[in-house]
């Protein structure tokens, strides 16, 4: 604490009372100042929330103890009362770094965000800082801050001064990632991402975008990789669950109007003539027919089906594996497009490939069950 010089030796005996009795003050504030840090380091945050107020009221020029109240209340989130003590401590001293830093803090941090309010407030801590670690959070924040009002380019340029200052900052990684796949730039992304979860591996985020970014690619089997990494990291997120449980939904509806698609080529190609699959038959009909086709396909060809789906099974995020086999069957449809033998086998690989991720999904719908019983994976 800066002590200020209130009392002379040598004055008259009246200023010397006014100096003990104030030197008292700083003494007990002090001591209410350490107690609140402690409780708080005890996980008492209420307790320490009371003494700390205590302190500040004991001494109001006390900008340490305002500085602490207000790391206080942004823990427990109460951002308005941060906000009120931290203007109070960089009203007393007007070069306190850290109290800008959290000021910022509170101001980005409350439902109705002031984001270029916190710019300022940040800005001002940068400049009164010598500590680069805090300068690169600092840069982090002005980063996130740009990028939330829509400037991306000086979000970019933030984050990656920020990088240049610490480069152990995943969450920095993470949030540039963001940045650059905002920018269409998605090849710099992926490789933030991919580094965030080097340096991080618990960091579920950026295996969430990562999934993302693979989706989107329409690279299907890895975003499901990365969704379940997300589950395995964060069990209790009911959201990801339902994501999960979705893409792999999806993916086993393109794979079976795929498969259909092939199995009815291969039929056409074999003279089973259409009128037992079309006919005066409504859709569901026909539908509902080709389903029970394949489904007695898939009985008799059992044995083979059974081995493709092991091979899967091991093999499904392994080097691209299962999308080489599917790429090979297709290669072997182009060189001949009038064999039915093709058209059969590419059906063999998709029924195999539905049945591993429908054991994926009774995996996960198995999972939420047991760990998050309400969660309802069907709704949005």
């Amino acid at each position: 604490m800066n002590y200020l010089v209130r009392g002379m030796v040598g004055m008259i005996y009246g200023f010397a009372l006014l100096s003990v009795s104030i030197c008292f003050a700083q003494d007990t504030a002090d001591q209410l100042y350490r107690d609140g840090v402690g409780r708080y380091l005890e996980g008492d945050k209420k307790g320490a929330i009371s003494l700390l107020v205590k302190a500040a009221r004991t001494d109001t020029t006390f900008a340490e103890a305002y500085n602490a109240l207000g790391m206080v209340y942004l823990d427990v989130r109460q951002y308005k009362n941060a906000e009120k003590a931290l203007r109070r401590a960089v009203a007393v001293d007007s070069n306190y770094s850290s109290a800008y830093f959290n000021l910022g803090n509170a101001l980005y941090n409350q439902p109705s965000s002031n984001e270029i309010e916190a710019v300022t407030a940040w800005r001002k801590a940068l400049y009164l800082t010598s500590d680069s670690a805090l300068s690169a959070k600092i840069r982090f924040n002005i980063g996130k801050a740009l990028f939330t009002l829509g400037d991306v380019d000086k979000a970019i340029n933030e984050y990656n001064i920020a990088l240049e200052t610490d480069t152990g900052l995943y969450q920095v990684r993470y949030e540039l990632g963001r940045a650059y796949e905002t920018n269409y730039q998605l090849e710099k992304a992926e490789r933030l991402y991919e580094t965030a979860i080097e340096n991080d591996s618990m960091f579920a985020p950026a295996y969430n975008a990562l999934g993302d970014l693979y989706y989107v690619r329409n690279n299907i089997i890895d975003a499901i990789y990365m969704y379940r990494k997300v589950v395995d990291i964060d069990s209790m997120d009911c959201r990801a669950y339902r994501k999960l449980f979705k893409v792999l939904s999806l993916f086993i509806g393109d794979i079976s109007r795929a498969r259909d698609s092939m199995f009815v080529k291969a039929l056409y190609i074999g003279r089973f003539r259409s009128e037992r699959l079309i006919g005066d038959k409504s859709s569901l009909e026909k539908q509902n027919r080709l389903d029970s086709i394949i489904i007695d396909y898939a009985k008799s060809n059992k044995k083979t089906i059974s081995r493709i789906y092991d091979n899967f099974k091991d093999s499904l995020f392994e080097s691209a594996f299962i999308g080489r086999s599917l790429r090979k069957c297709a290669a072997d449809i182009r060189l001949d497009p009038d064999l039915a033998g093709p058209y059969y086998r590419l059906v063999k690989h998709q029924q195999a490939l539905i049945m591993v991720i429908d054991d994926i999904k009774d995996d996960v719908e198995n999972k939420a069950s047991a760990i998050l019983p309400q969660c309802d994976l069907t709704s949005n």
